[in-house]
C-alpha cells in the first residue's frame, strides 16, 4: 500500500500539516466527508475514487497525526494513496477487488463443504421410512388442526424442531446426493459457485461448464434407487404429492392450504394449488398427483440392489428397469423425465445459482441418461443447520409463540424508540403496497425462525399508516444527502467498539444485520457484540484498532449508489410510484449489483412506493438498454432488428449476462416425444395448467398494471439447460427485436391510502378472492382494496431475442404516466374494461376450483375456510 508518508517524502508541500494531531469523537461518516474533514486539519486536498465514494467509516481518534489516520483509513478499505495535481486521491484497484472476492469465495466454499460433511454420515445411512411415515401422520394432524381453526392456530400447533427438519431433509434423495457431491469437491472448485453468477458443473464439461468430478456418477445412480424407494413408501409430508427439497413448511398458493415441509429443506416456498404439497419444491398439484399412473407418465418400476451396492453407472441388465414420472421445476421440482435409467447415467450437472455476489447460492441437480435425455432435475439446498424451532402459521395465530417459549437472556440493549420505528417500517416486507403492516394488518403469512432467541418476523400483511417523522421520511427520499449508514447504526457501534483510535469499515452489506438487531424483539448487548465479532476481523497496529469486514468481496458488491438511488426515488415519487424508463436505466448503470431485497436499496424503494423492483434479469436488461449505441437504439425503436453479432461491446456483454449469468434466463423447448404437445418450455406443463389458469389468464389478456410474467428461466432438464443447448456462447445470428407498446392502465388509490398501478389482471384477482371463499380463505389475507382510480398510460419495452429455433430470451421494462383526472369509481371505468375483469375473474375462480382450491388435507373439492373479515 502506498502511504501518505511515502508520497510526502517525494513532494514539495510547503504548507503540509499532515503531522498535525486530530481528534474525532466516535461517529460514522462517508469516507469522502472524512477526507474533507482531515483536509481542513492538514491544509491538503484529499479525495477518493467513485468506487469508494459512499463507503462508511466508523472512526474514533484522540490526538493522532492526520497522516496516520489517512493511512489507517486506506488500510481498512484495502485502498491506496495516489498523488494528484490537486493533492492526494484514495484509490482501489481492480486486482485488489478481484483478490478480495476470490479470498472470500474460498472461505465460503470451505464453510459449505464443512457443513455438507457434518451431514455426510446421515446421508449415507439408509432412509428410515417408518420414522418418516410417523412424522407424516403427525404433520397431517397439525395441518388438520390449523384447517379446522379457519387458519388460526395455537402457538404450538405447527411447531417443528430443527432436528426433525434436518431428519426430513436428509431423507430426500436429492438432498442426500447434494451432501455427497459437495463433500467430495475441493474448495478451489466449489469457490467458482460464489462468483455472483450462475455456474454449471458437469461430469462432461464443455467450454461453458466446469468439471464435476468425484463420485457424481455413482451418486446419481444411488439417487435413482432412493427415488424409487421413496415413491414406494409414499414419501413426503402430505398426501400423494411428495414435498421436494426446498421443504420448510410453505404457505399455500392461491386455492391451496399450507403444505407441510417435504423431506429436504431450503427456503420456504409455495404450496400447491390444491394444498397439501410440500413447501418450497413441493410435489405436483393434487390434480396431477391423484391422477392414474398412466396420466403421470407411468409408474416408477426400478428394481435394484440397495443403494450402496448399486452399479456405478446404472449398467443395463443389472436390475435397473425404468424410472418414469413427471414433475414441475419451481413447483414440483422436476422436469419431465424422458430418459430411461436402464440406459445408464450419461451426465450429471450441478448448477449453482447466485444472482449477486454475496448471496448464498442455491443448487439444481440435473441427471441425463446416455442418450442425453432427462432423468432427474430438482432445485436442492443443504439441510437446515439452525437450532431451536420453526413456527409456520397464518392469520397471525403464531405471533408471540417465539418469545413466549424462548426468552432472551443478556444485557438489554437500549435503542431509541424513533430509531426502532424507522428500521421497523423500512424492514416490513409487503407484496401488496407501499408500507408493510405490523400488528393490526388484515392478516399475515409468516414464518418465524427461532435460533437461540426471538427474531423479528417478516410480516406480509395489510398496510398501516407511517409513524415516521418528516425528518426520517426526508432521509429515505434523499439517501444522497443523508447517508443510510449514519442513522441508528453509529449508536450501536459505540456500545461495543469502545477503544480510542479505532477505525472500522461499515459497508452497506451490514445495513441489514444491524437492522435485524434494532428490530429484534429483545435486543441484547451480547447479540450485538456477537454480530460485530462474527462480521469483522479485528486487528491492532501501532496503537490503532482496526475492523475489516470478514467478507470484503460482499462488502464491495452490496454497495448502493446513493445519487442513483435518490434520483430513482425522485422519478418514482413524482409519478405515483412509476419511475421513467430513463430513470430505471440510469439506476441500473449506477449499481454494481442488482438491488437486494433486504438491502438498503430494497428497503428504501419499497418504502418510497416504487412500483417496479428489479429482478436480476430486469436489471441486466436496463443496463443493456443503457449501453446500446444511438444507432442501435434507433433501429430497434423504429421496429427494426439487429443480430447479436452486430451489438456494440457493452450491450453485447449485458446480453450475454442475461442469457447465461442469472437464474432467470432463456426459455428453451426440448424435443418432444411422439404424441406429446409442443411448446412446453423447459420441460414443464403450461403454467395455466399448473396454476389453474389464474395468473397466466391475466397475463394473456394483455391488460397492464405491472408485469405478471412467468419466465421459468431454464429450471428444467438436461436438454433445456442453456449451456447444453448453446455450448459455444450466444449465437451471433440471434435476432433481437424491441417491441414498444402502450396500453390503458389505472392508478388505484387503495383503502389503506396507498397508490399503485393496477390492471385488469390484478382487479380480477381481487374480485376472485372476494367472491370465492376457498381462494380467499386459503390465502389467509386479502390485499388492500381499490376505492378510486385515475387513468394512466403504460408504455412497455419488450425484448424478443430468438437465440435458436427452440430458444428464446424475453425481457421487459415499462413506465406509467398519468393522463386523466382521479377520483373515478370502479363503475365509472369503461364498460369493456370491466367486462374483461369479470371474465378473467370467472376463469380464475374456475381454475382454482379445478386445481383443488381449499381441499381437505390436499384433496380436491373440499370447502375452504371463509375469507378473513374486513
Amino acid at each position: 500500500m502506498v502511504t501518505v508518508f511515502a508520497l510526502l517524502a517525494t513532494a514539495t508541500l510547503s504548507k503540509a500539516r499532515v503531522d498535525a494531531d486530530v481528534t474525532i469523537a466516535p461517529t460514522v461518516m462517508p469516507v469522502e466527508q472524512l477526507l474533507a474533514k482531515l483536509g481542513e486539519s492538514s491544509g491538503q486536498t484529499y479525495t477518493c475514487d467513485a468506487k469508494l465514494r459512499g463507503d462508511a467509516i466508523f472512526i474514533s481518534v484522540n490526538g493522532k497525526p492526520v497522516a496516520e489516520v489517512l493511512n489507517q483509513v486506506a488500510g481498512v478499505l484495502h485502498a491506496q494513496w495516489d498523488k494528484t495535481s490537486q493533492g492526494f486521491n484514495l484509490t482501489i484497484t481492480a486486482p485488489t477487488i478481484l483478490k478480495d472476492q476470490k479470498d472470500e469465495a474460498i472461505v465460503r466454499a470451505n464453510e459449505m463443504i464443512t457443513t455438507a460433511k457434518t451431514h455426510l454420515n446421515d446421508a449415507n445411512k439408509r432412509i428410515d421410512f417408518d420414522a418418516m411415515k410417523k412424522e407424516q401422520e403427525q404433520m397431517r394432524q397439525r395441518v388438520e388442526q390449523m384447517v379446522q381453526g379457519g387458519g388460526q392456530i395455537s402457538p404450538d400447533a405447527f411447531r417443528i424442531d430443527a432436528s426433525q427438519i434436518r431428519a426430513n431433509q436428509l431423507r430426500d434423495p436429492g438432498t442426500r446426493a447434494l451432501v455427497k457431491i459437495l463433500s467430495s469437491m475441493s474448495p478451489q472448485d466449489l469457490a467458482r459457485a460464489f462468483q455472483g453468477k450462475r455456474v454449471v458443473f458437469s461430469t462432461s464439461p464443455n467450454a461453458l461448464q466446469l468439471p464435476l468430478g468425484g463420485r457424481a456418477m455413482e451418486i446419481a445412480v444411488a439417487l435413482g434407487v432412493e427415488e424409487k424407494q421413496m415413491r414406494e413408501n409414499g414419501g413426503g409430508m402430505m398426501g400423494p404429492g411428495r414435498g421436494g427439497p426446498g421443504g420448510r413448511p410453505g404457505s399455500g398458493g392461491p386455492g391451496g392450504r399450507p403444505g407441510g415441509g417435504g423431506p429436504g429443506g431450503g427456503r420456504s416456498g409455495r404450496g400447491g394449488n390444491g394444498g397439501g404439497n410440500g413447501g418450497g419444491q413441493g410435489g405436483p398439484p393434487p390434480s396431477m398427483s391423484e391422477a392414474a399412473p398412466d396420466q403421470q407418465g407411468g409408474p416408477i418400476i426400478i428394481d435394484v440392489a440397495p443403494a450402496q451396492a448399486a452399479p456405478a453407472q446404472g449398467v443395463p441388465g443389472q436390475g435397473v428397469q425404468r424410472l418414469g414420472g413427471q414433475g414441475f421445476p419451481g413447483f414440483g421440482g422436476m422436469a419431465q423425465n424422458q430418459g430411461s435409467w436402464d440406459k445408464g447415467v450419461g451426465a450429471v450437472l450441478l448448477i449453482a445459482n447466485q444472482d449477486r455476489f454475496g448471496d448464498e447460492p442455491d443448487f439444481e441437480l440435473v441427471i441425463a441418461d446416455r442418450e442425453g435425455k432427462n432423468l432427474y432435475s430438482r432445485n436442492i439446498n443443504l439441510p437446515f443447520s439452525g437450532n431451536g424451532a420453526i413456527f409456520a402459521g397464518m392469520g397471525g395465530g403464531a405471533q408471540g409463540a417465539d418469545t413466549a417459549k424462548s426468552p432472551t437472556t443478556g444485557t438489554p440493549l437500549e435503542i431509541d424508540g424513533s430509531v426502532k420505528q424507522f428500521f421497523s417500517e423500512l424492514s416490513q416486507g409487503n407484496f401488496f403496497g407501499r408500507r408493510g403492516g405490523g400488528g393490526g394488518g388484515r392478516g399475515a403469512v409468516e414464518v418465524i425462525v427461532v435460533a437461540g432467541g426471538p427474531m423479528s418476523r417478516p410480516n406480509m400483511g395489510g398496510n398501516v399508516e407511517t409513524k415516521l417523522t418528516a425528518e426520517q421520511i426526508e432521509r429515505i427520499m434523499n439517501p444522497d444527502k443523508f447517508d443510510p449508514m449514519t442513522y441508528g447504526i453509529p449508536d450501536l457501534l459505540k456500545k461495543v467498539v469502545t477503544s480510542e483510535n479505532t477505525i472500522a469499515y461499515v459497508p452497506d452489506s451490514m445495513w441489514q444485520p444491524f437492522s435485524g438487531v434494532i428490530n429484534s424483539a429483545r435486543p441484547t448487548l451480547e447479540s450485538l457484540s456477537n454480530l460485530v465479532t462474527t462480521s469483522y476481523t479485528k486487528k491492532t497496529n501501532g496503537g490503532w484498532t482496526l475492523y475489516e469486514p470478514t467478507r470484503m468481496g460482499t462488502a464491495r458488491a452490496a454497495k448502493v449508489d446513493r445519487k442513483g438511488l435518490a434520483q430513482f426515488i425522485a422519478s418514482a415519487n413524482a409519478n405515483d410510484g412509476s419511475p421513467t424508463i430513463q430513470a430505471q436505466v440510469n439506476y441500473a448503470l449506477a449499481q454494481i449489483s442488482p438491488p437486494a431485497f433486504q438491502g438498503i436499496d430494497g428497503a428504501f424503494l419499497r418504502y418510497a412506493k416504487v412500483g417496479s423492483f428489479f429482478s436480476a434479469s430486469d436489471w441486466a436488461f436496463n443496463r443493456m438498454l443503457g449501453k446500446l449505441q444511438p444507432t442501435e437504439l434507433q433501429t430497434l425503436t423504429r421496429g427494426g432488428s439487429i443480430t447479436a453479432g452486430q451489438l456494440s461491446s457493452g450491450a453485447s456483454e449485458e446480453f450475454r449476462r442475461m442469457t447465461y449469468d442469472f437464474r432467470q434466463g432463456p426459455n428453451i423447448t426440448p424435443p418432444q416425444p411422439a404424441g406429446q404437445q409442443n411448446g412446453q418450455a423447459n420441460g414443464q406443463l403450461p403454467a395455466q395448467q399448473l396454476l389453474g389458469g389464474m395468473f397466466m389468464s391475466a397475463n394473456i389478456a394483455g391488460q397492464g398494471g405491472g408485469p405478471m410474467r412467468f419466465n421459468f428461466g431454464g429450471m428444467g432438464g438436461y436438454q433445456t439447460e442453456r449451456t447444453i443447448a448453446m455450448p459455444n456462447g450466444v449465437p451471433r445470428a440471434t435476432v433481437i427485436k424491441l417491441q414498444i407498446t402502450s396500453q390503458q392502465t389505472w392508478i388505484a388509490t387503495m383503502d389503506d391510502k396507498s397508490k399503485r398501478p393496477i390492471g385488469a389482471g390484478e382487479l380480477a384477482f381481487q374480485k376472485a378472492l372476494e367472491q370465492n371463499p376457498a381462494m380467499a380463505g386459503n390465502m389467509g389475507f386479502l390485499p388492500p382494496k381499490p376505492v378510486s382510480f385515475r387513468e394512466a398510460k403504460t408504455t412497455s419495452y419488450n425484448l424478443n431475442a430468438q437465440l435458436l429455433p427452440n430458444a428464446r430470451l424475453d425481457a421487459d421494462v415499462s413506465e406509467m404516466v398519468a393522463v386523466g383526472n382521479g377520483g373515478l369509481t370502479y363503475n365509472e371505468l369503461p364498460a369493456q374494461f370491466r367486462s374483461q375483469v369479470d371474465s378473467m375473474a370467472t376463469r380464475m375462480i374456475q381454475g382454482g376450483q379445478r386445481g383443488g382450491g381449499g381441499g381437505q388435507g390436499g384433496r380436491r373439492g373440499g370447502q375452504g375456510a371463509p375469507p378473513p373479515a374486513r
